[in-house]
């Protein structure tokens, strides 16, 4: 328990409000630099598509060594699943059938097989879930931290922080926020589950993962593809939509494990999300609200991360007011 792997999904152009390479150059990496012990990195995981693997890790490079930061292609952790292989091969040699099945055969044959969809098929946002946890078999730490390109930390932390007494922090929230996906994904599971809108259930990233139940959340969703007839993991995911990576984890984990063998019952005086966070244009419509709730997220000493969305606010607008707090050009690696 004495370090942690992080695992960050990027894509360089994920949305139409600019790089999010510059967001994790420019803020989240150089705040994880400031106020993180990063002696206690085990490995700092960037996954990446194959084609932006060069500029990102030219772009990265200065963050190698103090961060312990690998640049990784996709297909390295796709390559880790079970049945990427035949995933593969079943696409590359059926899918120029696909529009003489639709043609001449009302597309039979390809709903037999299920490959209306494979991993090519799942959008930017699916693909980094499933990246995150697929990324447990790369790590050998007890625990890793799931991360988004639009984060910053924003007050010390270390080992004691994320783990205290040896068990994880967890941010919880109300299931009623997303019925969807924590009906969906126990669906996917193949596990019962009585929805209870009130019930306190792990939200969304950056959040603690137990590397070894991630793996056998893998094999299990392998497993249950299997029995319903899926060619892979990939063809059963991404035709089933009502999931994200944390509500089949944590469903996953409450089911054959006991939740708080790994996680603290209390947190002490940390949280992982800043209740500053910016989720929507209209939490922070102008620069002066923006800018108050930037100043709110640093004052608050132990909430750990501020989140400002990328697919709602450009980089620009915010990164004067978090670098009058951190000075973060000074913070750039030599």
């Amino acid at each position: 328990m004495d370090k942690i792997t992080f695992v960050l999904p990027l894509k360089i152009h994920a949305n139409k409000f600019g790089s999010d390479l510059e967001r994790v150059s420019k803020v989240l990496l150089p705040s994880i630099l400031k106020n993180f012990d990063i002696g206690r990195i085990e490995k700092f995981l960037v996954i990446v598509p194959e084609n932006e693997l060069a500029e990102v890790a030219e772009k990265l490079k200065v963050f190698a060594a103090p961060l312990t930061l690998s640049v990784l292609p996709e297909e390295e952790l796709l390559a880790t699943a079970p049945g990427w292989k035949t995933h593969l091969l079943a696409f590359r040699l059926l899918w120029r059938f696909r529009n003489i099945d639709t043609a001449h055969n009302e597309g039979k044959f390809f709903r037999y097989l299920k490959l209306a969809d494979g991993w090519n098929n799942l959008n930017g946002w699916r693909r980094q879930q499933l990246l995150k946890l697929l990324a447990a078999r790369m790590v050998s730490t007890p625990y890793y931290m799931t991360l988004d390109s639009d984060l910053c930390l924003t007050c010390p932390a270390d080992m004691t922080t994320l783990l205290p007494e040896g068990k994880a922090l967890v941010e919880l929230e109300p299931a009623y926020e997303h019925p969807e996906w924590w009906m969906g994904s126990a669906e996917i599971l193949d596990i019962p589950f009585v929805y209870q809108k009130d019930e306190a259930v792990m939200g969304v990233t950056p959040e603690l993962i137990s590397t070894r139940v991630a793996v056998q959340l893998i094999d299990h969703l392998a497993s249950v593809a299997r029995k319903r007839g899926y060619l892979t993991l990939f063809e059963y995911l991404s035709t089933n939509r009502q999931w994200t990576e944390y509500s089949l984890y944590w469903l996953f984990l409450a089911e054959f494990y006991e939740k708080n063998d790994f996680y603290a019952e209390e947190n002490g005086n940390y949280s992982i999300h800043s209740p500053h966070n910016v989720w929507e244009r209209e939490q922070a419509p102008d620069a002066k609200e923006l800018c108050k709730r930037i100043d709110a997220a640093f004052r608050e000493k132990t909430a750990l991360f501020l989140v400002i969305q990328s697919a709602r606010i450009p980089l620009a607008e915010y990164l004067e007011a978090i670098n009058k707090h951190m000075q973060l050009n000074a913070l750039q690696p030599e």
